[in-house]
């Protein structure tokens, strides 16, 4: 079935809400679901946490360890080189130094990674 391909799952969850955010995260260092929550500075509801971090395992780019930290696969490791790549491609000239973001008169979540 089509709903259960790997690529479909991954291609639908990639666009969602704080997916590469949190696989960026957890690549860079194991995280628990309280550190993942704390380090968004609760900019993320926590039942949506919850459901990425459940999507994100289901598909392959974590695994979640016997103390409760969630870990990035070698898969995801892979993934996350790969997106890293499209960042600096696609992203390289959109942010600004500015606090706020011209585009979404916000601050974006995405620079909570490069603090």
């Amino acid at each position: 079935m089509v709903q259960d391909c790997v690529w479909n799952s991954f291609y639908k969850l990639i666009g969602k809400k704080y997916t590469l955010v949190l696989i960026e995260l957890v690549n860079e260092k194991n995280r628990s679901y309280n550190e993942l929550l704390l380090y968004s500075k609760r900019m993320i509801n926590p039942t949506l946490l919850a459901s990425r971090l459940k999507e994100l395992t289901h598909i392959g780019l974590l695994t979640k360890n016997t103390a409760g930290k969630y870990k990035i696969t070698s898969k995801g490791k892979k993934v996350c080189e790969q997106l890293t790549v499209l960042n600096s491609i696609l992203l390289s000239d959109l942010h600004s130094p500015y606090p706020v973001c011209m585009y979404n008169k916000m601050k974006c979540f995405c620079d909570i990674l490069h603090r």
